[in-house]
């Protein structure tokens, strides 16, 4: 088997194995898989507008998930997408509603701006906890989404609340004027598909023209020797979680911009998980996250369908996502078991990171922390230092 090939499979394993599990499951449940299946993809690329709804949710999902790629490279678990991406949606709405007498074109360039920086400081928050006094980023990322969203809510309810009804129950901001809109209600127009091509072009130089790409992807698998060698990992890890936030406020921004030309409590719930099974499935690598955010931006355009065609609730997609986490998480790769039993060891890395541009990401589809790679008295002192 080529080795290209073999990556191939080892990326759509865990996808073919999820959807033969929610087969049976729905099977199980007294639903035809069969027609829930073909649901999917009638919903998903079936017309001329289910590829628009793909398309529509494929942009902000690719946009988060290369945040997420970043974060991952650098060893560093950032799962405070959605937090991030409230935050920044939170900033367009204040200035784009809250700001009188802006032209549109300044009240656009400002209201992504301060999306973005608002998206990088409350992703720089558990950042800044977990290099200086070794928190731990997944338990204060999870924690900064739960405060982003009980934060939101108290802003839509004071603050950002719907000035133009009195009776208004607090769970929607007041709508985006006309002129700042850079889409319709279905999220396309060439500003918000130009956006999205440019944060994969920079994204792609970031990560394999810098030495910022070079070193996070290297910190990711063995921070102990960037330490030794005197480079900064926790700055690595600063710059990483920054530019994950900052990417995550950029698509929230896009959606009050765009689709929803509002704030509305609880909306895109879903999308910061989404956009991590977007990294993890893609194995971290930029082209990988192009493909990996279509398919479940696919996923997301059928769960609107499902209702409608085949009477099954929008949330079995939310399970069909979940499986794919579990067996993706898992590292389910048989054929990289095979490979290793054929191969040196040393041989697999190499191939595979030319196989993804040169870029040095690690092979597992989910890196371990640099502090964690080996249980040495080293590796003790470097997460006493972060």
């Amino acid at each position: 088997m080529s080795n290209q090939v073999e990556l191939v499979v080892r990326r759509l394993a865990p996808i073919v194995a999820a959807v033969l599990i929610f087969v049976i499951v729905l099977q199980a449940l007294g639903f035809a898989g069969g027609d829930v299946i073909g649901a999917i993809v009638q919903g998903s690329v079936g017309s001329e507008n289910a590829l628009r709804q793909s398309l529509r949710w494929t942009m902000p999902l690719l946009i988060m998930g290369l945040g997420a790629v970043v974060s991952f490279r650098a060893g560093f678990f950032n799962v405070g997408g959605l937090g991030q991406y409230y935050m920044g949606a939170v900033g367009a709405i204040a200035v784009t509603t809250r700001i009188d007498g802006l032209p549109p074109v300044l009240g656009i360039t400002l209201a992504v701006l301060v999306a973005m920086v608002c998206g990088a400081v409350w992703s720089a928050i558990p950042g800044l906890l977990r290099v200086r006094f070794g928190a731990d980023e997944i338990v204060s990322t999870i924690m900064a989404n739960f405060v982003a969203e009980y934060l939101v809510a108290f802003l839509l309810s004071g603050f950002l609340a719907n000035s133009s009804s009195a009776s208004s129950s607090g769970s929607t901001s007041d709508r985006v004027p006309d002129a700042m809109r850079i889409s319709g209600s279905d999220g396309l127009s060439p500003v918000t598909i130009g956006i999205t091509i440019a944060v994969v072009v920079v994204v792609y130089l970031v990560v394999t023209k810098t030495s910022f790409g070079v070193l996070s992807g290297i910190a990711g698998r063995n921070g102990i020797m960037l330490q030794w060698q005197g480079v900064k990992v926790e700055r690595i890890g600063i710059k990483a979680f920054a530019i994950s936030g900052a990417l995550a406020g950029l698509a929230g921004a896009m959606e009050i911009l765009g689709a929803s030309g509002k704030f509305v409590a609880g909306t895109s719930s879903e999308i910061g998980n989404n956009a991590m099974l977007v990294a993890l499935v893609a194995g971290l690598a930029v082209s990988g996250a192009v493909v990996s955010a279509a398919f479940f931006g696919m996923l997301t355009a059928a769960g609107l369908f499902l209702p409608i065609s085949v009477s099954l609730p929008a949330s079995a997609i939310v399970v069909l996502n979940g499986i794919i986490a579990i067996l993706v998480t898992a590292q389910i790769r048989y054929p990289g078991r095979w490979r290793r039993r054929r191969r040196p060891a040393a041989s697999t890395d190499s191939e595979e990171d030319r196989l993804r541009g040169g870029s040095s990401m690690p092979e597992d589809p989910v890196p371990r922390p640099a502090v964690l790679e080996e249980p040495t008295e080293p590796a003790i002192l470097l997460r006493e230092k972060a």
